[in-house]
């Protein structure tokens, strides 16, 4: 005779108690030794837990686009001048794209920003016409796992845009987060005229060429440093007879050994641009670096450091 034998429904264990419980956020270890060299958060917004900036991006003025609607796979974008600080994350693959995305909405509400566009996953278009048309930092990821946000907060002295960019796939997730503050070109940069830069040359035997701006850790001149550009090019041609060292400096952040070439980069891209751009004989001008050797302010504070990264025109007696 056959006996029934009972199913065996009790093999998994339960625990009752769990479901008082909240759900425990997942914490992730601080990776901001990572951060890439002279970068920084920016002062509105802080980051997420166990991010680290993998690009970043500093201009004092700058014409940049933002995107403000895709229809027929075509861009419409925005132009808008001002200062842009531009940030690209690394963050831990434990976030999710929507986790990120949502985070970031929620900081640009608290700080009273209006949403003036919004797509996600393959309504925003191919992820690499996008990084193309709008310069994108963050270049790798899915069609499908990304989400792309303008924002525009408005205020007296000039409306500031932003854009905040997620994306991602199975081994990586990044988060861009792009800020213009808008802003008129302040063309009034120029620290000195040919008489002023006469009268120190002829005291010292040097000037600082204070106004003489470069974009981010780069020898690229900002904008706002054409006007002096001629200035200086106005004194060299009335004193053709005259030559002169157009020496570079930095702060003494980072390595010596890459402060000593940038030092060099800068001014060799001073001495170019006056040789191509107004004519002045190269035998007048011999660009050398200086590095962080010859600070002319304490490197200890933020304003001593932006007094030694300075380009300064010296007087030679030689013919070396």
């Amino acid at each position: 005779m056959l006996h029934e034998k009972p199913e065996p429904l009790d093999l998994i264990s339960v625990n009752e108690q769990a479901i008082k419980l909240a759900a425990k956020e997942k914490e992730f270890e601080s990776r901001q030794h990572k951060d890439e060299r002279s970068s920084a958060d920016h002062p509105m917004f802080g980051r997420l837990q166990g991010a680290y900036i993998r690009n970043y991006v500093a201009n004092n003025y700058v014409k940049t686009q933002l995107l403000k609607g895709v229809k027929n796979n075509r861009y419409e974008l925005m132009s808008m001048e001002g200062k842009l600080t531009y940030i690209n994350y690394r963050l831990p693959r434990g976030y999710s794209e929507y986790e990120v995305f949502r985070n970031y909405q929620q900081a640009f509400n608290k700080l009273g920003f209006k949403q003036i566009f919004h797509c996600k996953g393959i309504d925003c278009g191919k992820q690499k016409m996008l990084a193309k048309k709008l310069d994108l930092l963050a270049t790798i990821g899915n069609d499908e796992s990304k989400f792309y946000t303008t924002y525009m907060l408005e205020r007296p002295n000039g409306n500031i845009y932003a854009h905040n960019y997620v994306i991602g796939f199975k081994g990586g997730l990044w988060t861009e987060l792009k800020i213009v503050e808008t802003k008129p070109l302040n063309t009034d940069r120029v620290a000195f005229d040919a008489d002023g830069l006469s009268q120190s040359i002829q005291a010292t035997g040097h000037a600082s060429l204070d106004g003489l701006l470069f974009k981010f850790d780069s020898d690229e001149l900002l904008l706002e440093s054409v006007p002096l550009l001629s200035e200086l090019a106005s004194y060299l041609k009335k004193y053709p007879k005259l030559t002169f060292y157009v020496a570079g400096h930095t702060d003494d952040r980072g390595k010596r050994s890459y402060n000593q070439l940038l030092s060099e980069r800068r001014a060799n891209r001073v001495v170019q641009l006056l040789i191509d751009s107004h004519k002045i004989p190269k035998s007048q001008l011999t660009a050398i670096g200086i590095g962080e050797y010859v600070p002319v302010a304490n490197n200890q504070t933020a304003e001593g450091q932006k007094q030694n990264r300075r380009v300064e025109l010296v007087l030679r007696s030689d013919n070396k």
